[in-house]
C-alpha cells in the first residue's frame, strides 16, 4: 500500500512519490528507522499543507536529521521540502541555504523529480527577496538545460510561471505572456491538472488587466471545467491564492467574498505567513468597498509582521495599499509619505506592474509624489518616472472614458460621490454637505443612473476607472 506524498505541492496535486506505510514491526533497526524518517516527513506535509504550519517544519527537520546521507532520493525530497516549508512560512533567512541545497544535490545526482521544483523554488526566493538580477541569474542559468533536458515534463512549468511573473513585475508584458503559454502548452502535453490549473490563473489574471476580456473569458471557462474535480480547492492550496487573485480582477466579488470566508482569518489571534497574500488580496477587496479602516487595519499587521522577517514582495504591496486607502480618507500628506518609503525599498523597474494593477488611483498618488522635494533628485525621479510610464497612455485613457458614454455629473453630484469614495454614510455626507439625508438620497440615485452602476462599490470603481475624483 503507498501513499502518495507531493513534492511540494498539496496532496490533491499530480505530483507525487510512493512510500511505504504501515506498521513499524518485524522491521530491522534500518528499516526501522528509515520508516519513522519517513513517516516524519509525512507528518511534516500534513501539517503544512492542513494547516497546523507551527508544527510542520519539526517534523521535516527531524527527517532531515535522522536521514542518511546515502539515501539520495528521500534526502533530495527533504531538502526540496524543506526549503520550500521554510519559504512558504516566510522564514527567508533560513530557505537560500536549503534551496541551493536542493539544486545543488538535486543537479548533482540528476534527479529531475526534485531538480525541476528546486530551481523554480530558488527562483521564487530571490523574486520574493526582491533580488531581480539574481533571479534573472537562475533562469539564464537553469532554464535553457532544464528545456534541453526536460521540455515535455510538467514540473518544468513552475519554473516559466515564475519567470513569467518576475518579466510581469519588470513590466516585459510579451515575455510574460510568452512564459504562461509555455507552461500551459507544456502542462496540456504532460496532463497536469495542477500546472493547468496554475497557468491559466496567471494568464488569465494578465488578459483581465490587459482588457483582452473575450480571451479571458475562455480561459475562466476551461478553468472552471478542469477544477469540477476536486469541486473546491482547498484553502491551504496556494493555487486558491491565485484563483481569488483573478477573481477579484474579474469583478467577481461575491465569489471572492466566499473565497475569504473560508480562510477564516484571525489576525488578532494568529498571523500565518503562508497566507500572507491571502490578507493582502482581502485588504485590497476591503479598500475597493470603501471598508477603508479595516482595510488599514490588516495592512498594518502585514507590514509589522513582514518587516521583521524582511519578506520585501509582500511589503511593497502593502505600503502602496496603505497610501491609497489613506488617500481615499483624505489624509494625504500621510499618504504620500506611506508611498515614498515604498521607493527605499525597490530599484529600477522591479514591482513596477504593482503599481500599475492598483489603477488609475495609483497613478495620480505617483502623480504627486513627484512634485515633493525627495523626487526631484534624479535618481529617485528616473525610478518614478519609468514606474509611470509603464501605466496605460493618456490617449488610451482618454478614449476609453469617451467609449463610456457617461453623462457628467453636477457639482453636487460630484461633491456626494467624493465623499461616498471616501466610505461615509448617507448621514455623514448629508452633515457635511449641509443638506438633508433625502436629497443625498437623491443624489446618489442620479449618480448611479448616470454611471450605470447598481450599488456604492461600483459606483466606487467606475468612479475610479473614470477618473472622477
Amino acid at each position: 500500500m503507498v501513499l502518495q506524498l507531493p513534492a511540494v505541492l498539496p496532496s490533491w496535486h499530480t505530483d507525487s512519490y510512493p512510500v511505504t506505510r504501515g506498521s513499524n514491526a518485524g522491521l530491522d533497526k534500518s528499516s526501522e528507522k528509515k520508516h519513522r524518517m519517513l513517516n516524519s516527513l509525512l507528518r511534516g506535509f500534513s501539517e503544512l499543507y492542513g494547516g497546523s504550519r507551527s508544527e510542520a517544519l519539526h517534523y521535516i527537520d527531524k527527517t532531515l536529521e535522522n536521514i542518511e546521507q546515502n539515501d539520495i532520493v528521500n534526502l533530495a525530497y527533504c531538502y526540496l521540502n524543506a526549503s520550500v516549508a521554510n519559504l512558504a512560512l516566510g522564514n527567508m533567512n533560513e530557505t537560500e541555504a536549503l534551496v541551493m541545497r536542493s539544486v545543488n544535490h538535486s543537479n548533482t545526482h540528476q534527479i529531475n523529480l526534485t531538480l525541476l521544483p528546486s530551481v523554480a523554488a530558488l527562483i521564487k526566493y530571490y523574486y520574493l527577496n526582491s533580488d531581480f538580477k539574481r533571479a534573472q541569474q537562475v533562469v539564464d542559468e537553469w532554464l535553457p538545460r532544464l528545456e534541453e533536458t526536460s521540455s515535455h515534463d510538467a514540473r518544468i512549468c513552475r519554473t516559466y510561471y515564475m519567470y513569467g511573473n518576475l518579466c510581469r513585475e519588470r513590466g516585459e508584458l510579451d515575455k510574460s505572456m510568452e512564459m504562461y503559454k509555455k507552461g500551459l502548452k507544456v502542462s496540456e502535453f504532460d496532463a497536469s491538472q495542477t500546472a493547468q490549473a496554475y497557468g491559466l490563473c496567471m494568464l488569465g489574471y494578465q488578459l483581465c488587466k490587459e482588457g483582452k476580456n473575450e480571451e479571458e473569458a475562455k480561459l475562466n471557462d476551461i478553468f472552471k471545467t478542469l477544477t469540477k474535480c476536486p469541486p473546491l480547492i482547498p484553502v491551504s492550496d496556494p493555487l486558491s491564492i491565485y484563483r481569488a487573485k483573478w477573481l477579484l480582477a474579474r469583478g467577481e466579488d461575491e465569489a471572492f467574498f466566499q473565497w475569504a470566508q473560508n480562510q477564516n482569518y484571525d489576525l488578532d489571534n494568529q498571523y500565518d505567513p503562508f497566507f500572507e497574500k491571502g490578507y493582502l488580496l482581502y485588504a485590497h477587496y476591503l479598500y475597493s468597498k470603501a471598508s477603508y479602516s479595516e482595510s488599514l487595519k490588516i495592512l498594518t499587521k502585514i507590514i509589522l509582521e513582514t518587516e521583521k522577517s524582511q519578506r520585501s514582495y509582500h511589503l511593497v504591496e502593502a505600503f502602496c495599499l496603505q497610501a491609497l486607502n489613506r488617500q481615499a480618507m483624505g489624509d494625504k500628506s500621510r499618504s504620500l509619505e506611506t508611498l515614498s518609503q515604498v521607493f527605499t525599498l525597490i530599484s529600477d523597474n522591479e514591482y513596477c506592474y504593482t503599481f500599475v494593477d492598483l489603477g488609475q488611483p495609483m497613478l495620480k498618488l505617483l502623480n504627486k509624489l513627484s512634485e515633493t522635494d525627495p523626487f526631484k533628485q534624479q535618481s529617485a525621479k528616473q525610478r518614478l518616472t519609468n514606474i509611470v510610464a509603464a501605466f496605460p497612455t493618456t490617449e488610451s485613457q482618454t478614449k476609453a472614458k469617451t467609449n463610456l458614454g457617461l453623462d457628467p455629473l453636477s457639482k453636487k453630484e460630484k461633491q456626494t460621490l467624493e465623499l461616498l469614495c471616501a466610505g461615509l454614510s448617507n448621514q455623514e455626507i448629508a452633515g457635511q454637505s449641509f443638506v438633508s439625508p433625502n436629497t443625498v438620497k437623491t443624489h446618489i440615485k442620479n449618480i448611479y443612473t448616470k454611471l450605470r452602476v447598481n450599488n456604492r462599490s461600483q459606483a466606487i470603481n467606475k468612479a475610479r476607472e473614470c477618473e472622477l475624483i
